[in-house]
């Protein structure tokens, strides 16, 4: 038997992983270029959506600062007027238009109430306003304003065992989740951060044994269990929302943590879930775009599983670095 030198094999070995990288790395850059804003907002009525939401949410995030400067923001709202007049002239008037418009209002007031003489665009502003026939009264823009009394209030009830206490579930009872337990899932996850607000992440949730079982199989990674999974969600989140080489990573931070929150909104009701990954070949992953008729933009995050817990049941005691190697105070 030939033996090769051990510096040539790691050669050969380094080659190998190459190439396959290589080609996975081909596959990611000629979907964030054919995908993304990177080249131009207007491709698609998302790419021009998601540009709309992050310049609307800089309006928001500037209005919400403890002192913001009165006219702030000329050259934001200036763009955002351009993005909205190419919008409604293409797709018309939606809710993402009237979510806009109700940012531009208060941006309007404020400056009014700053005392402000000469208000950026205003005149602009209102035309647009009058041309859309908006009426924004009752839309969540702009800002809001808090209470630390009622946050505290909420968060009371909830102690460090809440966390503790969630684990990776591999086999659950035969009760079938309901819809307002998926529901309510959903709704934390949809409080997940996300970039400039833009919500670029979808659920997919299943609970038919055949289609489950067909994800699975191309997963591949809940051998031993797979007959326990009574429903099933697909994260994935849309390239279309992002641009630049700057935010080529974003989808899988916003989906990422839309994932989480949604595990831990299965957990605040009583369900087991285990994370299933979706670190995949360029080939895996286009099948599973194909199966599930997702759009051509969506990275795929993860799938999770989940459904209700055993009386008892076993978990991986997955033991975690020590807190002073974890948390580095600097």
């Amino acid at each position: 038997m030939l033996v090769l030198p051990s510096a040539l094999v790691l050669l050969v070995r380094y080659l190998r992983a190459g190439i396959i990288l290589a080609g996975a790395f081909r596959y990611d850059l000629l979907r964030y270029v054919r995908h993304s804003s990177s080249a131009t907002p207007y491709r698609s009525r998302r790419n021009l959506q998601s540009r709309i939401i992050a310049t609307y949410h800089n309006i928001e995030k500037g209005l919400s600062l403890p002192a913001p400067r009165p006219g702030f923001g000329s050259g934001v709202v200036d763009n955002l007027l351009d993005y909205l007049s190419i919008y409604v002239h293409r797709f018309g008037v939606d809710d993402t238009v009237v979510t806009a418009a109700g940012v531009l209002e208060q941006y309007i007031g404020f400056n009014r109430c700053a005392g402000l003489s000469e208000i950026p665009h205003e005149r602009r502003i209102a035309h647009f306003l009058e041309d859309v026939g908006v009426v924004s009264k009752g839309v969540k823009a702009g800002t809001t304003e808090m209470n630390r009394a009622t946050v505290l209030k909420a968060v009371d009830p909830v102690g460090i065992d809440f966390f503790e206490l969630r684990s990776s579930v591999r086999h659950f009872s035969d009760e079938i989740v309901s819809l307002e337990d998926v529901r309510f899932a959903a709704i934390a996850a949809q409080k997940a951060p996300a970039v400039c607000n833009r919500q670029a992440s979808k659920i997919h949730v299943f609970q038919d044994r055949k289609t489950i079982d067909t994800l699975l199989s191309i997963q591949g990674g809940a051998r031993g269990f797979e007959d326990s999974i009574g429903s099933l969600a697909v994260i994935s989140a849309d390239l279309r929302n992002y641009w630049a080489v700057e935010e080529r990573h974003q989808a899988w931070v916003d989906g990422g943590l839309v994932a989480m929150s949604f595990v831990l909104g299965l957990h605040a009701r009583g369900l087991g879930s285990v994370c299933l990954n979706w670190s995949k070949s360029p080939s895996k992953n286009d099948e599973l775009i194909k199966t599930l008729n997702l759009p051509p933009a969506s990275a795929v995050i993860m799938m999770v599983a989940f459904g209700h817990l055993r009386e008892r049941y076993s978990v991986a005691t997955s033991a975690r670095s020590s807190l002073s190697e974890f948390l580095i105070l600097e």
